[in-house]
Protein backbone atom coordinates (compact mmCIF):
# COMPACT_ATOMS: atom_id res chain seq x y z
CA UNK A 1 0.00 0.00 0.00
CA UNK A 2 2.80 2.21 0.92
CA UNK A 3 4.63 1.73 -3.04
CA UNK A 4 1.26 2.79 -4.33
CA UNK A 5 0.77 6.11 -2.22
CA UNK A 6 4.02 6.91 -2.98
CA UNK A 7 3.54 5.98 -6.84
CA UNK A 8 0.18 8.17 -6.93
CA UNK A 9 2.03 10.64 -4.86
CA UNK A 10 4.90 11.23 -7.37
CA UNK A 11 2.35 10.84 -10.12
CA UNK A 12 0.33 13.98 -8.74
CA UNK A 13 3.71 16.14 -7.98
CA UNK A 14 4.44 14.84 -11.49
CA UNK A 15 0.89 16.08 -12.84
CA UNK A 16 1.56 19.14 -10.90
CA UNK A 17 4.93 20.36 -11.97
CA UNK A 18 3.33 19.71 -15.69
CA UNK A 19 0.29 21.52 -15.17
CA UNK A 20 2.01 24.30 -13.24
CA UNK A 21 4.88 24.55 -16.35
CA UNK A 22 1.75 24.59 -18.62
CA UNK A 23 -0.11 27.17 -17.20
CA UNK A 24 3.00 29.30 -16.83
CA UNK A 25 3.72 28.89 -20.74
CA UNK A 26 0.30 29.96 -21.19
CA UNK A 27 0.14 32.47 -18.38
CA UNK A 28 3.31 33.79 -20.59
CA UNK A 29 1.34 33.74 -24.32
CA UNK A 30 -1.08 35.59 -22.86
CA UNK A 31 0.82 38.52 -21.11
CA UNK A 32 3.10 38.84 -24.15
CA UNK A 33 -0.16 38.74 -26.51
CA UNK A 34 -1.80 41.71 -24.16
CA UNK A 35 1.37 43.59 -24.19
CA UNK A 36 2.24 43.44 -28.20
CA UNK A 37 -1.31 44.77 -28.37
CA UNK A 38 -0.99 47.22 -26.18
CA UNK A 39 1.82 48.31 -28.29
CA UNK A 40 0.41 48.14 -31.29
CA UNK A 41 -2.39 50.53 -30.24
CA UNK A 42 0.49 52.78 -28.80
CA UNK A 43 2.34 52.67 -32.11
CA UNK A 44 -0.83 53.67 -33.73
CA UNK A 45 -1.48 56.52 -31.15
CA UNK A 46 1.90 57.89 -31.83
CA UNK A 47 1.18 58.05 -35.65
CA UNK A 48 -1.43 60.23 -35.00
CA UNK A 49 -0.19 62.45 -32.48
CA UNK A 50 2.41 62.71 -35.23
CA UNK A 51 0.17 63.20 -38.05
CA UNK A 52 -1.44 65.88 -36.16
CA UNK A 53 1.67 67.84 -34.96
CA UNK A 54 2.43 67.77 -38.54
CA UNK A 55 -0.44 68.86 -39.77
CA UNK A 56 -0.87 72.09 -36.92
CA UNK A 57 2.82 72.85 -37.79
CA UNK A 58 1.59 72.77 -41.66
CA UNK A 59 -1.01 75.01 -40.86
CA UNK A 60 1.07 77.66 -38.54
CA UNK A 61 3.17 77.48 -41.44
CA UNK A 62 0.99 79.06 -43.71
CA UNK A 63 -0.18 81.46 -41.56
CA UNK A 64 2.65 82.72 -40.78
CA UNK A 65 3.44 83.14 -44.75
CA UNK A 66 -0.39 84.62 -45.12
CA UNK A 67 0.64 86.95 -42.71
CA UNK A 68 3.71 87.85 -43.51
CA UNK A 69 2.24 88.07 -47.22
CA UNK A 70 -0.34 90.71 -45.47
CA UNK A 71 2.19 92.73 -43.99
CA UNK A 72 4.45 93.11 -47.54
CA UNK A 73 0.79 94.46 -48.59
CA UNK A 74 0.29 96.92 -46.52
CA UNK A 75 3.70 98.46 -46.55
CA UNK A 76 3.25 98.31 -50.46
CA UNK A 77 0.25 100.22 -50.02
CA UNK A 78 2.22 102.85 -47.72
CA UNK A 79 4.87 102.90 -49.92
CA UNK A 80 2.18 103.89 -52.97
CA UNK A 81 0.40 106.48 -50.90
CA UNK A 82 3.75 108.06 -50.09
CA UNK A 83 4.45 107.95 -53.98
CA UNK A 84 1.00 109.35 -54.91
CA UNK A 85 1.50 111.88 -52.02
CA UNK A 86 5.07 112.70 -53.19
CA UNK A 87 3.94 113.46 -56.86
CA UNK A 88 0.45 115.01 -56.30
CA UNK A 89 3.12 117.54 -54.14
CA UNK A 90 5.38 117.68 -57.76
CA UNK A 91 2.25 118.56 -59.41
CA UNK A 92 1.23 121.18 -57.22
CA UNK A 93 4.63 123.04 -57.65
CA UNK A 94 4.86 122.64 -61.00
CA UNK A 95 1.46 123.93 -61.90
CA UNK A 96 2.09 127.08 -59.52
Amino acid sequence: MAMIDSIRSTTIVSYNKRYDVKYAELQTRYETAEKEKTISQLDKENALRKLIIAQQQSTLKQQTLDELKRKNEIDLLNKDKILLNQKMIFYQKTMS
